[in-house]
């Protein structure tokens, strides 16, 4: 399960904090920027949440750079939710805004979730690699 604090409220959005590593277990965890921990600047705000156990971490939003983008996860599931949103992007890219929606209606009731838990970056391995048979079959429903 996911551990994390409510920084705040708005318009039903929360700030996720990382507190517990969902890698290792460990509550050793501390939020700076990624260079802090020699870590390179891919995508995100530059901060992110490290974990001084097993030396995992987890980027935040761009613009919120409190707000995590999932958690802290090992090297293959953070692979597994690149593939993932490699896969799934593919679908709706270049369409109007509401087929994203659409897809990830699709995606979630492929995995028995809820749409709004419907997020590569809180996904476990078992989870993201379900998610990659889910997004194979609706590229295969939507060829047909």
């Amino acid at each position: 399960m996911l551990k994390y604090g409510i920084i705040h409220m708005r318009e039903e959005k929360y700030t996720e904090y990382i507190t517990t590593c969902q890698n290792c277990g460990s509550s050793n965890i501390s939020f700076g920027k990624m260079e802090d921990f020699n870590i390179k600047k891919a995508y995100g705000s530059g901060y992110c949440y490290f974990c001084n156990n097993c030396k995992q971490y987890i980027v935040t939003t761009k613009g919120r750079k409190k707000d995590a983008l999932g958690t802290i996860a090992d090297k293959e599931t953070k692979r597994l939710r690149y593939e993932c949103h490699q896969k799934f992007d593919t679908l709706w890219r270049g369409q109007p805004s509401y087929k994203r929606r659409i897809y990830y209606s699709k995606l979630a009731k492929g995995l028995g979730i809820k749409v709004d838990k419907c997020h590569f970056g809180h996904m476990d391995k078992e989870m993201l690699k379900e998610a990659l048979k889910v997004i194979e079959d609706i590229k295969k429903n939507e060829e047909n």
